[in-house]
């Protein structure tokens, strides 16, 4: 290693700039992700008659807008045992921890794929706290398209939910547990020699 010729603080701040440039990227994708969702509610709201199903040139896709009050396709009708704004905040407060906690990991992974894993789901995650906020804001989420034969309707930010909960947490643990395999197999090959 040559000597850097700049003071340490300005060779650390550097370093600290190039490995928080993706937190942040994944952070501007995240509110563009944010901002999709709550463009496309506003259009429903707008283009769109409550209830009314208006078919789409796309097979098994139709437009149907409703306004979940506290209904939920796993939980039932939440808003019936707690407060549906109240479970929304603790959600919400879920998430930013859960984002903080994914931006913290990205800057201790080691592996470049787990790194990108990390970065997505914090994007992801920025982008689904639209449902949360509308709750919170207005009391209700606004769904306005179903895909068929799934009975419920839905809308973007449930499809970041969803591809993040069943796609990429799980693709997250899959390489967490390859990485450290690898390093337990690289300590073990050290201990050996």
């Amino acid at each position: 290693m040559g000597i850097s010729s700049e003071p340490a603080e300005v060779t650390m701040s550097k370093e600290n700039r190039t490995s928080l440039m993706p937190i942040l990227i994944a952070v501007i994708i995240g509110l563009f992700l944010f901002i999709v969702d709550w463009s496309t509610k506003s259009w429903a709201v707008t283009n769109l008659i409550e209830g009314q199903r208006v078919p789409t040139n796309i097979p098994l896709l139709f437009w149907r807008l409703t306004f979940n009050t506290g209904s939920h396709y796993i939980l039932g009708q939440v808003g019936q045992w707690i407060p549906y704004r109240l479970m929304m905040g603790i959600a919400a407060t879920a998430v930013v921890v859960l984002m903080v906690y994914m931006a913290r990991e990205s800057l201790r992974v080691q592996t470049r794929a787990l790194k990108w894993l990390h970065w997505a789901i914090l994007a992801l995650l920025i982008g689904s706290m639209g449902n949360a906020i509308e709750v919170i804001t207005r009391g209700h989420a606004t769904d306005f398209f179903m895909i068929d034969p799934f009975p419920w309707p839905s809308n973007l930010c449930d499809q970041y939910v969803n591809f993040t909960v069943f796609a990429l947490f799980p693709l997250s643990l899959i390489l967490g547990w390859r990485a450290e395999r690898e390093t337990m197999r690289g300590d073990n090959r050290e201990d050996t020699s």
